[in-house]
């Protein structure tokens, strides 16, 4: 009898030992993910002739980048090169495509792994949220604040806005004097053509 009340002892100490590793491995797993190097194989500085070769059709691209409903993906291109990828998150159907899914939906859970954003870019019907963290070169977009897509490349101005609310380390640029778009929001105003969001940021 004492024997097997040591076995069940001994078992007991490996499920309890079993569930804390489970609990460490997932927490580990939510506070060190780190944003992906690529979306769906594509990865910064392919050429437009790998993207072509990687996910088909020619007939997707245009000189300035390329756009596939399946999977979800736009992909900017500047002198032949990809620097801006934007991936709709989630279950993609189809063997060929992955799948992306970070270990977060919200922007409060988003938070507790990156901190605070650098820019934030508000719809002007409030219901759509882009957070861009300038050291991951990462943006993730939320819809009523549920995560839809994650985008990887250089930030730099958009060539438009859409004349709601946008953010620089939680000061307010547009709407205001200092908005670097005119007032339509679809072109830059001269004087920050040459300029980015880093003039804006005081380290």
């Amino acid at each position: 009898m004492s024997k097997f009340l040591k076995v069940l002892k001994y078992l007991a100490i490996g499920l309890v030992l079993l569930v804390a590793a489970v609990v460490t491995y997932d927490q580990l797993r939510y506070y060190l993910w780190k944003p992906p190097t690529s979306l769906h194989g594509i990865s910064l500085g392919m050429s437009r002739s790998d993207v072509v070769f990687a996910l088909g059709d020619d007939d997707n691209c245009v000189p300035s980048g390329c756009s596939y409903s399946i999977p979800s993906l736009w992909v900017m291109l500047e002198n032949d090169r990809v620097n801006y990828i934007n991936g709709k998150t989630g279950y993609v159907s189809g063997s060929k495509w992955d799948s992306i899914y970070p270990p977060f939906t919200t922007t409060e859970e988003m938070k507790d792994i990156f901190g605070d954003e650098d820019i934030l870019s508000i719809s002007k019907d409030l219901t759509e949220r882009r957070y861009t963290y300038v050291k991951y070169g990462v943006t993730f977009s939320f819809s009523t604040n549920v995560l839809k897509r994650i985008a990887i490349g250089e930030v730099r101005w958009r060539s438009h806005h859409e004349q709601g609310e946008y953010l620089l380390r939680g000061k307010q640029i547009c709407p205001s004097p200092e908005c670097p778009w005119e007032e339509d929001g679809k072109t830059l105003k001269p004087e920050f053509e040459d300029k980015s969001y880093r003039d804006f940021f005081s380290d």
